[in-house]
């Protein structure tokens, strides 16, 4: 894990209550479920393992086999993508804040289960009070500036 993720992994840590901590830590690594007779599955990272990252150019119709899932919704880039396959679609739906894609703008995917339809969403927002607050906490300085960098 970088210094940076670290800092700010260590200061919400610190600044959590006990209780919200342990409904963290209760949460599940990976949600399967079926969603209208198809099975979704959720992953942070992919279903391999959770801090895997899983980039554009290595998304393939092999991780909804690993997942066991005609629609497999992935996190952890910050990069939002969509890919289609004969088996099925493999979804990120971005980030809501620390994007990595050069869009600063909130990102998320709203999905039509009557249709099996995707819609990447973006909202712009104002960053400068999230900014202020990184700043006011010393926390890394990067995680304040990629608010409006999108990087």
């Amino acid at each position: 894990m970088n210094s940076i993720a670290a800092a700010a992994i260590e200061w919400t840590r610190e600044h959590m209550s006990p209780s919200t901590y342990d409904y963290i830590l209760d949460l599940p690594n990976s949600i399967h479920r079926p969603v209208e007779e198809v099975m979704v599955a959720i992953h942070h990272g992919s279903p391999r393992h959770m801090s895997e990252y899983i980039f554009e150019e290595h998304v393939s119709d092999e991780l909804l086999a690993v997942a066991g899932a005609k629609l497999l919704v992935l996190g952890h880039t910050h990069v939002p993508y969509q890919f289609q396959f004969p088996t099925g679609n493999v979804i990120n739906p971005g980030s809501v804040g620390q994007p990595r894609d050069g869009d600063p703008r909130a990102s998320y995917v709203i999905l039509d289960s009557s249709e099996w339809s995707f819609s990447h969403v973006r909202v712009a927002y104002d960053q400068r009070p999230v900014m202020d607050s990184v700043r006011e906490n010393h926390l890394p300085e990067m995680l304040a500036s990629r608010l409006l960098r999108g990087t």
